[in-house]
């Protein structure tokens, strides 16, 4: 039920668990709809949260960017949130809205699509429903003009039917097609001779002063013939096959293709999905998360080559990469033709070894014998790698979910399964930390327990918030278990390939200091870091801390002055401020002593309509027509240029600041 005043109530009914209670038509007239805007707030309250378990309402979002929906959740008697979700609204787009409060139990970071909804995020620690006092909803103040007008708002056992308008958003080549801006590709005449005007450029390869392998033949080292880790006793060096400094810089997701999720019910959205016609591409196919996906871009490469669309996109690639001066193919690319390019590059390993059971979001039970045992299988992987020379290292994981926050992991696994491995050594470990005594141990925690198999066979809920002791006890065996779940991997890694370098596991951010506990048995700690520019004084903990040279495994910079409503994670003013900022990010890495390399996500701006996960953003070095943008290439190759004058210290870096403009992702 909606009711308005000075300060908006929504009052949460549940709707007795049939879908029924919404109707075709989406409920934004009139009364029915309360308007928020930036700054405002709508606080929804409900007799029993646990009553149902969708939380619905009809939405629609005026604004000409992407809008961020932020809901906070209370638990009872507490002033902050537990809490915290953000999810995007395409512009303009009015949708049904659905968050499913089984994500509630904190156990996932990320959202499955919904029709009209976009990349939804969450955080904070696990919340039962029967804990919620109150939600809050809330739009992101972006400094730019948003209205959402929120409809019927209700609380659903079932989930209910997906409403979208009668519109075109998407055009027949994949662009926006309700927006202009300068370089928009007006048709399929002017996307096929550019491309093929492009093609018949000659690649004129790298500079003279940089060996084969994109090294610097003026910093010279021994050669192993495959590349290693240095530090020459003012900086970590990589160093190239012929024993050339070497420092990486690179684009991830290096392909051809980029996958538009075709979530059910939205497929009236687009003007027209391309169709398979020489079967030479896979424009439809099942993507991440088991969605549908359309393929744009490699539908605009083969109308203008036809079945040798992928030959002529690796032909331009090439030619744009030396010409760029990028030296690395790096995370998330196309394999196949990173091997074919005679330019080095980076892997990612497959899905991380795993259990059946898991002690917290995606942290395996890791003294599970099967840990091990699929961390040898995994490790096989490499075996069709560890010959080649052109292979710098790989990547063992990205952005582990269990490492989004500071979580007191051995806690965490005490609110869940009973009986796992894991549990098993904890209490063996906290029984020989007491030296046996349970009541000494009991005592400390402030608990009641026989002995200590209760740690094997029991829930302790929110343990590491009863006392300082269960907390320090469980955050020094949460070290154990850090150490276990990368050593055991990296050991499988080396015994198959003792040539390539271990680059890490690309940690989305320095959220614990327990990240450090598997330093000791990867190559180079690899983070990935979304900034202005990296901070000295981070990088210089990140070294000390870890012991192991640093690479960047992810950077961006997106802007709104051509063709999608997102920005990414870091967000400027134009297309001119991209190549600005681009320039100061990489040459203060580069400039840190502790930093051998650093990759920008991506070549590929993203869909209009979102990846898999909803992700839209303005952040690639070309459209999804293959059109450059010129100003940030230009930054980007004028660094690149000078990049081994900084790593030595012979130049200082660049230093103006771009334009910062508010960050419009989800």
């Amino acid at each position: 039920m909606l009711t308005s005043s000075s300060s908006t109530l929504l009052h949460v009914t549940a709707a007795g668990g049939s879908p029924a209670s919404y109707d075709q038509t989406l409920a934004l007239t009139g009364g029915d709809a309360t308007p928020l805007i930036p700054g405002g707030e709508l606080t929804l309250r409900c007799d029993d949260w646990s009553a149902g378990r969708y939380l619905v309402a009809d939405v629609d979002p005026h604004s000409d960017v992407c809008v961020q929906l932020v809901v906070d959740f209370f638990a009872k008697g507490q002033e902050k949130p537990r809490f915290h979700v953000t999810m995007g609204l395409f512009p303009n787009l009015a949708c049904r809205w659905v968050l499913d409060l089984a994500y509630l139990d904190g156990q996932s970071v990320f959202f499955a699509r919904t029709p009209g909804r976009l990349k939804a995020t969450a955080f904070g620690e696990r919340l039962e429903r029967d804990e919620i006092e109150r939600a809050t909803l809330s739009l992101v103040d972006v400094k730019l003009p948003q209205r959402l007008l929120v409809g019927r708002v209700t609380l659903s056992v079932s989930p209910p039917e997906y409403v979208l308008p009668d519109k075109v958003v998407v055009d027949e080549l994949g662009q926006w097609a309700e927006k202009d801006w300068p370089g928009k590709t007006a048709g399929e005449a002017e996307l096929v001779r550019r491309l093929r005007d492009e093609v018949e450029q000659v690649d004129g390869g790298w500079p003279d002063s940089w060996s084969r392998y994109g090294g610097s033949l003026r910093h010279r080292f021994e050669g192993t013939g495959y590349f290693r880790v240095h530090h020459d006793g003012r900086r970590w060096w990589l160093v190239d096959p012929e024993g050339c400094g070497f420092w990486s810089v690179g684009l991830d997701c290096v392909g051809a293709t980029v996958a538009t999720a075709l979530v059910a019910g939205t497929e009236k959205l687009f003007a027209a999905l391309p169709d398979d016609d020489n079967g030479s591409a896979a424009p439809r196919r099942q993507g991440t998360w088991g969605t549908p996906t359309a393929d744009f871009a490699a539908a605009n490469l083969q109308r203008a080559f036809g079945p040798s669309w992928r030959q002529q996109w690796e032909r331009i690639t090439t030619c744009r990469l030396h010409d760029w001066r990028f030296n690395t193919i790096a995370n998330w690319s196309d394999l196949t033709y990173a091997r074919r390019s005679g330019m080095p590059y980076v892997m990612p390993m497959p899905a991380y070894p795993s259990t059946t059971v898991k002690l917290f979001r995606d942290l395996p039970d890791v003294f599970d014998p099967a840990f091990a045992q699929a961390a040898e299988r995994w490790a096989q992987h490499l075996a069709d790698f560890r010959d080649d020379p052109m292979l710098i290292g790989y990547f063992m994981s990205n952005e582990p979910i269990w490492g989004f926050g500071k979580f007191n992991l051995a806690a965490e696994m005490l609110e869940a399964d009973a009986g796992t491995h894991t549990r098993r050594e904890l209490a063996c470990f906290i029984e020989k930390r007491y030296s046996g005594d349970v009541r000494a141990w009991t005592k400390a925690w402030g608990i009641a327990a026989a002995g200590f198999e209760a740690l094997v066979s029991q829930r302790f809920h929110r343990i590491a918030h009863t006392s300082s002791a269960a907390y320090d006890d469980c955050w020094a065996f949460s070290a154990m278990i850090v150490q276990r779940f990368v050593r055991i991997p990296a050991e499988a890694c080396r015994q198959v390939d003792p040539r390539h370098l271990n680059l890490g596991l690309r940690y989305a951010w320095i959220a614990s200091d327990l990240f450090y506990e598997g330093a000791p048995f990867v190559d180079v700690f690899s983070i990935n870091c979304y900034q202005m520019a990296p901070e000295t004084a981070n990088l210089d903990e990140i070294a000390r801390c870890s012991g192991r040279p640093v690479m960047i495994g992810e950077f961006h910079f997106g802007a709104l002055d051509r063709g999608l409503p997102g920005n990414g994670l870091k967000g400027v003013r134009d297309q001119h401020e991209r190549g600005k900022a681009y320039r100061r990010f990489v040459e203060t890495a580069a400039a840190h002593p502790a930093v051998v390399g650093a990759h920008y996500f991506t070549l590929n701006d993203q869909p209009v309509l979102g990846r898999f996960d909803g992700e839209n953003w303005q952040i690639g070095c070309v459209d999804i027509c293959n059109r450059p943008y010129t100003e940030f290439k230009e930054g980007a190759t004028a660094t690149h240029e000078r990049l081994y004058e900084v790593a030595a210290g012979e130049v200082a870096p660049y230093a103006e600041a771009a334009i910062e403009a508010p960050r419009i992702a989800h």
